[in-house]
């Protein structure tokens, strides 16, 4: 989805970071804030780092952070282009944007390996697209847009080389289904592609989410798809209002969807067992959306959310909870004020031995009309336990 709907309707808490890029740190930019902590005892998170990704690429969105066993790497990746040399509309689209999707990859202290590059180039495209991914072993898997017109999303299989091994396309109901701000989640040794579902559209074309109501919750649609990449089905979710945007985590028997009400909402977890049958929801905070990172380790869930609690601002919000869904700790990841002309956007999570690794991406705007600068950065925030 745009950024400038997010931020347009996004709001935020508090936080900061101490940001280094690739090899400089920017002494400038605040210090992560204050953590608060309730239910089980448990310290919160410690804030160690947070590096900037995209050193050589000119912006960085969506960015995702997978650990691979195999090479004992941290692997970063993230849509770019340059968006300064975009001319929508003119004969030949734009073909010195450089539009697509990179990895870089670091040690698991972050320090850069130098090997970095394209694994998804869109030639001639203007835009690189939203993006969801998942690591099966050693296996990337990336859905995004397939540029054969919409309505269609195409998910790559790349092996831990970055050569694409496999592809499948996936059609969408255009005047329900939405494309943008997807899922991608591994659950019951399955692939689960998500967004957003509205029963019967909005009006006669394809749906466009900034026309829906930003406080009233929808559903989802799940394309169901093995790791041989054939397409095995599909479902929707609406047995309790909710948006896109969101995580899936499996654990005993159980799946954990942790979601938003409404894009003005509440954050919250909807459960459901092995036959998809719903089992309930509940609330995990008072105002957020885009929960796209969430995992469970040793008793804990972690997620990582936009919080929406505060006009104008935009700031990502790291939540520990127990295994009952009861709040452990909630740290803020960044503190842009509405008056910084900046945001964050688009997080996830990702664990690895006793450290988090926290990743999203910052825009700023113009002073104006809050209009998008649609120049992106990416960065990872390294949390401690």
């Amino acid at each position: 989805m745009s950024r400038g709907l997010q931020l347009a309707l996004a709001i935020a808490l508090a936080t900061a970071s101490v940001l280094v890029a690739a090899g400089c740190r920017d002494q400038d930019l605040p210090t992560p804030g204050a953590e608060t902590t309730g239910g089980a005892p448990a310290g919160p998170p410690r804030h160690m780092e947070t590096v900037q990704v995209n050193e050589g690429y000119p912006t960085a969105a969506f960015v995702r952070t997978f650990y691979v066993e195999s090479k004992d790497r941290v692997v970063v990746t993230f849509g770019t282009g340059d968006y300064t040399k975009v001319a929508m509309g003119l004969p030949g689209g734009c073909p010195d944007a450089r539009m697509g999707y990179a990895y870089r990859e670091f040690t698991t202290d972050m320090k850069d390996t130098g090997d970095t590059g394209y694994f998804v180039e869109f030639s001639g495209s203007c835009a690189a697209g939203d993006s969801a991914s998942v690591m099966v072993g050693d296996d990337y898997y990336f859905l995004g847009g397939a540029m054969g017109g919409p309505g269609l999303w195409r998910l790559r299989r790349f092996d831990s080389r970055w050569r694409e091994t496999g592809s499948v396309d996936i059609k969408l109901d255009q005047r329900t289904e939405a494309m943008n701000d997807q899922m991608l989640a591994f659950a019951g040794g399955q692939l689960i592609a998500s967004s957003l579902h509205v029963e019967g559209g909005i009006g006669t074309g394809p749906l466009d989410q900034r026309k829906t109501d930003p406080t009233k919750g929808e559903g989802t649609f799940q394309k169901i798809v093995t790791t041989d990449l054939e397409l095995a089905g599909e479902r929707v979710l609406d047995d309790s209002p909710h948006i896109n945007g969101s995580s899936l985590v499996e654990v005993d028997g159980i799946y954990n969807l942790v979601t938003s009400r409404a894009f003005f909402g509440e954050v919250l977890v909807l459960q459901y067992d092995r036959e998809w049958n719903f089992l309930g929801e509940k609330k995990l905070a008072e105002w957020g959306q885009w929960v796209q990172g969430a995992l469970y380790d040793n008793g804990r869930f972690y997620i990582v959310y936009v919080d929406t609690s505060v006009k104008g601002a935009a700031n990502i919000v790291l939540g520990v909870y127990d295994s009952d869904w009861d709040l452990v700790s909630s740290t803020p990841v960044t503190t842009y004020a509405p008056d910084s002309l900046k945001g964050a956007g688009r997080p996830s999570v990702m664990k690895h031995g006793n450290r988090l690794y926290v990743s999203y991406d910052v825009e700023s705007f113009s002073p104006q009309r809050r209009e998008e600068n649609k120049d992106w950065q990416g960065y990872v925030a390294i949390f401690e336990l």
